[in-house]
């Protein structure tokens, strides 16, 4: 596909997931929702990018912190998905814990 619109990385918050159905706890849906908005608006899907980055397991939320492999995993992500569309900028989506873990995936640095 051709890229006319900057790429969006999407991340999702603790314990959801990607995109989904709902899951077993029936909320589990990611941004299924936006991203079909996005799609009837224009937008394909070599413009829009996700990954889970958590265990998508909402019995282990308790559980889940901004750990340096988190913000690796989605550092290395936001890195190929610009290799891939080689844009020079790109826009984030993110709710919940993945406001926090975008910030720093952005941001760079050491993890403290």
């Amino acid at each position: 596909d051709t890229i006319t619109h900057k790429p969006i990385i999407f991340v999702h918050g603790n314990s959801d997931i990607a995109v989904g159905d709902g899951g077993s706890v029936g909320w589990q849906t990611g941004f299924k929702a936006l991203i079909t908005y996005l799609t009837n608006k224009g937008y394909s899907k070599s413009e829009m990018y996700i990954t889970t980055w958590g265990p998508a397991d909402p019995n282990k939320a308790i559980d889940q912190t901004h750990n340096c492999g988190y913000v690796q995993r989605l550092r290395a992500f936001t890195e190929a998905v610009m290799n891939y569309t080689g844009a020079d900028s790109f826009d984030v989506v993110s709710h919940s814990m993945g406001v926090t873990l975008a910030r720093k995936m952005i941001k760079g640095g050491t993890l403290t």
